[in-house]
């Protein structure tokens, strides 16, 4: 098995680690060394390695890095996400946040819950109006591949799109505030995080998910 180790752009105090094809988890840094996340404790696991049970975390960042290599590339039961899941039929979430959309869409994406989502993007615990930005940075923590900028709908509407997708719909006080919401490909319809779901949504652009 193949291993990738990557630091998030523009913080070294996060490393993702990556399989062939797909997100493992991360290393953070913490006052006393490397602590794995939870999805990489969970591989790290599966693969076999119960000392871990009882490990918080390594001192450097290089001991950290052979150990997991070692672990995780001489185990094909690792468990990585493959790829092919993102074409499964997506779970809807719901958020829980007044303005938590955002959370919930990459939550819906990447398979994981609200929860676990809203602490990684606001680990403060305060939920603002979720960005372009802040929606990109989170699919990629969990391996997920979007592109740099929204894409408006003009000749093409939502249904056309053949991947999935984050979609910001509904914008009012002149596109200060907007809503987001998740395309599933698979199974061609709308995933609406609101609770109820809006009865009417217009798209205005989309951010393709792979």
């Amino acid at each position: 098995m193949t291993i990738r180790f990557s630091k998030w752009r523009h913080d070294d105090s996060r490393i993702i680690v990556r399989g062939r094809d797909s997100y493992v988890g991360c290393l953070r840094k913490r006052d006393n060394g490397w602590a794995p996340s939870l999805d990489l404790m969970t591989a790290l696991r599966g693969a076999g390695d119960f000392r871990l049970r009882s490990r918080r975390g390594w001192e450097s960042e290089l001991e950290a890095i052979r150990e997991i290599q070692e672990i995780l590339s001489s185990s094909v039961e690792a468990q990585s996400r493959p790829m092919q899941e993102r074409r499964k039929p997506i779970r809807r979430i719901v958020q829980k946040d007044p303005l938590g959309s955002g959370i919930a869409c990459v939550a819906m994406l990447a398979g994981k819950s609200y929860g676990v989502v809203a602490k990684e993007m606001f680990p403060d615990g305060v939920v603002p109006h979720t960005n372009t930005g802040d929606l990109r940075k989170a699919l990629a923590a969990y391996g997920l591949e979007p592109p740099r900028h929204l894409v408006p709908f003009r000749s093409t509407k939502y249904q056309d799109l053949e991947d999935n997708a984050i979609l910001k719909v509904n914008p009012r006080r002149g596109g200060a505030e907007w809503h987001w919401v998740v395309w599933d490909a698979g199974r061609r319809r709308l995933l609406d995080p609101r609770d109820p779901p809006y009865k009417r949504i217009r798209a205005c652009s989309y951010l393709r998910v792979r």
